[in-house]
Parts: C-alpha cells; structure tokens; sequence
C-alpha cells in the first residue's frame, strides 16, 4: 500500500505545481512546490541508495573479493607456506593495492554522477528562472510543460544523487570488508590443514568468483582439512 502512496503523492505534487501556474499564483509558490518535489524524490533517492548498497551490492563485492583474493592465490602460489601468506596478507602493502581498487570501483560512478547532477540541476534552474520570464509562464502551454520540466529535470537530478549516495555506500562498506579480509588472515595463519597448496589455491580462486554477499568470511572453513569441518 505505502509503494502505491509514493507515487501517487509525487503526482499530486507536480499537479500543485501545475494548478499554481494555471492559476496565476506568486511565482514563489510555484517555486515552493518544486522545491518539495525535488527534495521528497531525493529523500527516496538516499534510501534507495542506502539499501542497495548494504544488502545488494553484490557485483562491487564480488570485485573486491576477487582482487584481494586473487593476491592471495599468486602469493600462496610463489611462497608455498600457508604462514607467509597469511602474514604477507596482513601488510600495509597489500591494504594499499586494495584500496586502490575499492577506489576505482567507487570512482566508476563518477562519470554519471556529474552527468545527471550537472543536466538535471541545469534543466531544474533554468525550470525555476521560466517562472519570472512572462514572454514564456504567460503562454497557454506552459503550465502542461513546466510539470514535465521538473519531472525530467528532478528525475535525473535524483539518479545522480542515487549515484552519489550509493558509491559512498560502497565505499565504505568495501572498506569494511578490506578489514575484515585482513583480520581473517589471522585465522589463516593459526590454520592447520593437510591440503596440498595447488588444491588451497583452487578453493581460493573458486571462492573468489562467488557472489552474494559478504567478503569470503568462510575462507578458513573452507581450507580446513575435511574430516575437521
């Protein structure tokens, strides 16, 4: 029932903003409604945001996961000791590499972030600035298309500041996991297993490729020697 409220509320906003300018009202009235509408859809925008990127964010996740557990494949790999790869894992070095990448996957949503906020905010403006230009709020088809203005205008306004919000979302949730990850090492090295190191490497890697959620936690269990799960 609230689903169907939201939009039904959204429409009853843009219909303020067109009976405001059919009937000739303040401008600032006008400007008002506008104003409620773009803040209400960013309102949702945020927790959308926020949502998804906690409980859905899972091809960010897999990314990170895959590029910190591909490090620990190739050095479990080159050393050929459990122990001095758990150690290696836990380096100032390899948090650097790994927050390198946690930052190109945040700074992927850049581009369409500055897109959307720079086009929509720009249609949004020049929307506000029609109101007090007669030559054009003083024509019999502007109050039909002032509502639409803002609707596009807020709309991809909103799909920038979704953009926004959810990168800063993954941003810190990835960083999140980065210290989880390491502190898993710790496990790792305190592990007693049995397996061969190209039969350990095969598991990391598969586990690596895996999506859902979380950041792999199950690592250590899944490394332990079989007849010890």
């Amino acid at each position: 029932m609230e689903i169907i409220l939201i939009p039904v509320f959204l429409i009853c906003l843009l219909y303020l903003v067109f009976s405001s300018v059919q009937k000739k009202r303040s401008p600032f009235l006008t400007l008002l409604c506008i104003a409620f509408f773009v803040g209400i859809t960013m309102g949702a925008s945020f927790l959308l945001a926020a949502v998804r990127s906690s409980y859905n964010g899972q091809k960010e996740w897999t990314q990170e996961k895959q590029f910190f557990f591909h490090i620990l494949a190739d050095k479990l790999e080159s050393s050929g000791d459990l122990k001095t790869t758990a150690k290696y894992m836990q380096t100032q070095e390899v948090k650097e590499r790994t927050q390198v990448k946690i930052q190109e996957i945040v700074d992927s949503f850049r581009p369409k972030t500055i897109l959307f906020l720079i086009t929509g905010g720009f249609i949004l403006v020049l929307t506000a600035a029609s109101l007090w230009i007669k030559v054009i709020s003083g024509k019999t088809w502007y109050p039909y298309l002032l509502p639409l203005f803002v609707l596009i205008g807020g709309s991809l306004f909103d799909m920038g500041f979704y953009c926004q919000q959810y990168a800063s979302g993954t941003d810190k949730h990835l960083r999140n996991f980065l210290r989880c990850q390491q502190n898993m090492m710790k496990e790792l090295y305190e592990l007693k297993t049995d397996r061969s190191i190209p039969e350990m490497v095969k598991i990391i890697r598969k586990e690596a490729g895996k999506t859902g959620y979380g950041y792999g936690g199950n690592l250590p269990d899944l490394l332990k020697t079989e007849g010890e799960k």
